[in-house]
């Protein structure tokens, strides 16, 4: 198993999707810009890097082409990670509906982002076609409040094992809709990262992972991920519920 970053074509990015909406994939004689005229592609952010701060304003909506981020607050003095954004995955959302970043936002490893000037894109476009993207964008903080209910069940999960299951599954998953495998992927973030989100302590996520991995349910190679028998590890996740 290749240890390797994920990156995810243009076509499956969800920005990709807003091109389509509004006819704009690339220039034409009847629109004489497309959506690359607002977008500042895939440029390089170092890991650590702070992308979004909470309570911030701003006009910019971001997608991962390459890499993963992380929102986080600060509790206590201490980062809590409150989600991850893997490649092809919208953020920055909250600020457009609610006019501020409602976490801080960075880099977990060397990424590459791409960053939507909605501002600009606004002024070029027609009432209908902007209210085509409000309601595009919409419906993707719809899917994404889903998503963090569906993680948010994680925390109700009784056994760390079948906790770290569900997250791991609900990661492939995620990777599946933007046109990736669900069942073998890269792991970006650390053991402290995993801890941090889940609520458990760290030596308890590599316990976790060691006994899954025992049964037969995971292969782990450095931050390679493989599930042998996915409907294993589904079945295992419900259990003890």
């Amino acid at each position: 198993m290749k240890c390797r970053k994920t990156t995810v074509a243009c076509k499956n990015c969800s920005l990709y999707d807003v091109g389509v909406i509004l006819g704009l994939e690339s220039k034409a004689a009847t629109k004489p810009f497309a959506l690359d005229d607002f977008l500042s592609k895939a440029y390089f952010v170092k890991k650590e890097t702070r992308i979004c701060q909470a309570q911030q304003q701003s006009p910019y909506l971001y997608v991962v082409q390459t890499g993963t981020c992380v929102s986080y607050k600060m509790v206590n003095g201490e980062e809590q990670i409150t989600s991850f954004h893997f490649a092809g995955e919208l953020f920055g959302i909250d600020a457009l509906m609610e006019a501020k970043y409602n976490y801080n936002i960075r880099a977990l490893e060397d990424s590459h982002l791409c960053r939507l000037d909605l501002n600009q894109l606004k002024k070029q476009l027609d009432a209908q076609n902007l209210l085509a993207v409000q309601q595009y964008l919409l419906q993707s903080l719809t899917h994404y409040s889903q998503s963090l209910q569906t993680e948010t069940a994680l925390m109700g999960a009784q056994v760390a094992e079948q906790r770290l299951a569900l997250f791991l599954l609900n990661m492939g998953k995620r990777f599946q809709t933007r046109g990736l495998p669900a069942d073998s992927f890269y792991l970006p973030m650390s053991r402290a990262d995993i801890a941090s989100y889940l609520g458990l302590a760290v030596e308890t996520v590599i316990r976790s992972l060691r006994k899954l991995h025992h049964l037969g349910l995971l292969e782990i190679k450095a931050k390679q991920i493989r599930f042998p028998n996915p409907s294993a590890l589904n079945d295992f996740s419900q259990s003890a519920k």
